[in-house]
């Protein structure tokens, strides 16, 4: 049986890990034991709002991260809205909501 990769690489997904913590970041790779994410990062919640912050105090954030299959408690594409949040705050491009001519 052909099972077909639910995920695209280059999508932004969202990793749940046993202790409630969510990582998101763009998908590099995966494999049968690892999933491989490029620019991590977790949500945190402050007066301001929601806020993204490092994944780790002390680990290259800008990197890469491997997560072994057995500590992910699930995966799914990430929402639309909070990608979109994500693109921007880890490219410095913020893309606009609405496409057209500008007038």
């Amino acid at each position: 049986m052909l099972v077909e990769p639910k995920f695209k690489e280059n999508d932004i997904v969202t990793i749940a890990l046993p202790g409630g913590q969510e990582v998101l970041g763009k998908l590099v790779k995966e494999d049968v034991t690892n999933i491989v994410i490029g620019r991590p990062l977790t949500i945190a919640f402050s007066q301001q709002g929601v806020t993204f912050q490092a994944f780790t105090v002390t680990g290259a954030s800008e990197g890469e991260v491997t997560i072994n299959r057995h500590h992910i408690v699930a995966m799914m594409k990430t929402n639309d809205d909070t990608a979109q949040s994500y693109r921007a705050a880890t490219s410095g491009l913020v893309v606009p909501e609405t496409t057209g001519l500008i007038t």
